[in-house]
């Protein structure tokens, strides 16, 4: 997301100096509100199921400063993918043990689902078309920025919900395969679990590296594809 403002800087300093600051407000709008609603579910789920560990440390909030993570917002930013600070959970208090433990992962993606589904019906309602940085880089104006901001609320709530669906410790989606796989199988995840992150870490690594493009090819046909029928039109 940030690479195009580098290259704005490289190629017109003047333009780039002067529509950064709302080219960061618009897109920073949509990343806080992502990653607030993420941990906010998972927070509001597990004190709903017994483990008031998040809501004792002020966590079943939309304020953007109890959640963010600054290696996980930078990611967002520059890569299109990333994560917010975890939300503690203590499994010992939830009622049903590995089906709630489940369903607290599956709340993060989920809240993301539903804030990209209220924007994109937003978005239909009024008319608003898509806009993207270099829109607003050629015709800046308030409206446009509110529209680029709308945008990315819901590109960016669609891009944590799904990666955080990808079945890799320590990503939502481990915990939810885990709660509702037979017992052999979470046994086994149970074993791999020590390695997932190193794996996770390698291909995100060799992702920036090498632009091999591995996350993107996983995660941007989804988003397009359920970002066009949220909005009505052609996303990303």
């Amino acid at each position: 997301m940030l690479f195009f403002l580098f290259d704005l800087f490289r190629s017109d300093p003047a333009l780039a100096f002067r529509v950064a600051p709302f080219i960061l407000t618009g897109l920073g709008a949509g990343l806080l509100l992502a990653l607030s609603v993420h941990e906010f579910g998972h927070a509001w789920i597990a004190s709903r199921l017994g483990d008031d560990t998040a809501r004792s440390m002020g966590r079943v909030t939309l304020n953007p400063l109890k959640h963010l993570d600054p290696a996980g917002t930078f990611m967002f930013l520059v890569v299109g993918f990333g994560w917010g600070k975890p939300v503690p959970i203590d499994s010992s208090m939830l009622r049903r043990g590995r089906r709630d433990v489940a369903l607290v992962s599956a709340a993060g993606p989920a809240s993301n689902f539903i804030a990209a589904a209220v924007m994109g019906l937003l978005m239909r309602l009024y008319a608003v078309d898509p806009v993207y940085p270099q829109t607003l880089a050629l015709d800046f104006s308030v409206t446009a920025l509110m529209a680029m901001a709308f945008t990315y609320i819901v590109i960016y709530n669609l891009f944590l919900g799904f990666f955080n669906l990808i079945p890799l410790a320590p990503l939502d989606g481990s915990q939810v395969v885990f709660g509702i796989a037979p017992p052999n199988i979470a046994e086994a995840m149970l074993r791999f679990q020590p390695y997932a992150p190193t794996v996770l870490l390698g291909i995100v690594g060799l992702d920036i590296i090498l632009n091999l493009g591995i996350l993107r090819s996983i995660l941007l046909p989804p988003v397009q594809i359920l970002g066009s029928l949220l909005v009505g039109q052609s996303l990303l």
